[in-house]
């Protein structure tokens, strides 16, 4: 009897139930000998379900008695036992996961892995202009660039969490390595927005030098087009950001001022000398004025009257930052007296 391998097995498992190694007596050497643990996912999220497995290309474990534990109990066993489920801790927890095998031969081998499950954060914004009250995320126009920022939540046992400067952060955009913004304490980037209909992956790595804590995260950045959206003016001059014009709209009244504002363009706001409007109504050309991204309308005749408004803008130093729209409103003076043949006036103000 191998009392030094005996001892062992129930040193890692406790009290063992005889059905399962059947042959204990026998148990030869061997028991130094090291089962690798794979446990899929690698970097585990915390109450996240794992697998774990133990693979050899020069051992069949298909006869072999098989018994896993967790923290010293047993939580499957049987013949051929190669894989089992285990879900993680929480937050900041720690679970040791074993197992050992017994051969029809008597030999043993064993091993052991611990379960540290963690969190990584990745979240990103395009450096693109939106209004100073809209709560939605800037999105990435061609051209433009994108700032990502990476937290990991790793938590020791003692609760205290591993500061960033602590832990090295590895970077990947679309599969490719980025090591002049990877190293110790970079959990921040910028990179190029992605092309015009594509779609980028960002990825990072997070982990310790001593291997204890690693996880990962990763986000689809997809490309935007600049988006002009027409807005109305209040009686006293204010922009009314409460509703949009749609591509069309009903104006009771002999005269309104309109206000394009430009989602996701590389601009610091809407007046930016960056961004080239041109405005048309019912296909005439208006004449450019200092605010350019204002438009003012003003019927002459009375009656209801449609107007076709189009802007195009262009980006000075972005070509691939322009757009063109058009909307159709319905003016209806309310009685104004007819002054002109042409039933528009119109300028930028």
């Amino acid at each position: 009897m191998n009392r030094i391998a005996f001892s062992f097995l129930l040193g890692l498992f406790g009290t063992l139930s005889a059905p399962f190694f059947v042959n204990a007596q026998s148990i030869l050497g061997d028991v130094g000998s090291t089962l690798v643990i794979q446990v899929t996912p690698e970097n585990i999220a915390p109450g996240q379900m794992t697998v774990a497995e133990i693979t050899s290309y020069s051992r069949d474990f298909g006869t072999a008695n098989i018994a896993w534990s967790v923290d010293g109990k047993i939580v499957a066993s049987g013949t051929g036992l190669t894989t089992t489920s285990i879900p993680a801790g929480a937050l900041g927890s720690q679970k040791k996961v074993a197992v050992a095998a017994q051969f029809p031969d008597g030999s043993v081998l064993s091993g052991s892995t611990t379960l540290t499950p963690s969190v990584v954060s990745l979240v990103w914004e395009a450096e693109t202009y939106t209004p100073p009250w809209y709560r939605g995320k800037a999105l990435a126009s061609p051209g433009s660039t994108v700032r990502a920022s990476a937290e990991a939540w790793f938590i020791r046992k003692d609760g205290s969490r591993i500061p960033n400067d602590q832990i090295v952060f590895s970077w990947k955009r679309n599969g490719s390595f980025l090591s002049a913004q990877s190293g110790t304490g970079k959990n921040s980037i910028t990179v190029p927005a992605p092309q015009l209909h594509a779609d980028d992956s960002l990825s990072v790595t997070a982990s310790v030098s001593d291997g204890s804590f690693e996880g990962d995260a990763i986000v689809v950045i997809p490309s935007a087009s600049v988006r002009p959206v027409l807005y109305p003016t209040s009686p006293t001059g204010g922009v009314s950001y409460i509703s949009a014009i749609g591509e069309s709209a009903a104006v009771v009244d002999s005269e309104t001022t309109v206000v394009a504002e430009l989602y996701f363009a590389s601009i610091k706001n809407r007046n930016d000398p960056a961004i080239r409007y041109q405005w048309s109504v019912n296909g005439e050309s208006t004449r450019p004025e200092a605010e350019s991204s204002k438009l003012t309308i003003a019927l002459t005749n009375s009656g209801a009257v449609t107007a076709k408004i189009g802007l195009t803008i262009e980006h000075i130093a972005n070509i691939l930052q322009a757009a063109t729209r058009t909307w159709v409103l319905q003016l209806d003076s309310r009685g104004i007296p007819s002054t002109a043949a042409d039933p528009f006036t119109s300028s930028t103000p």
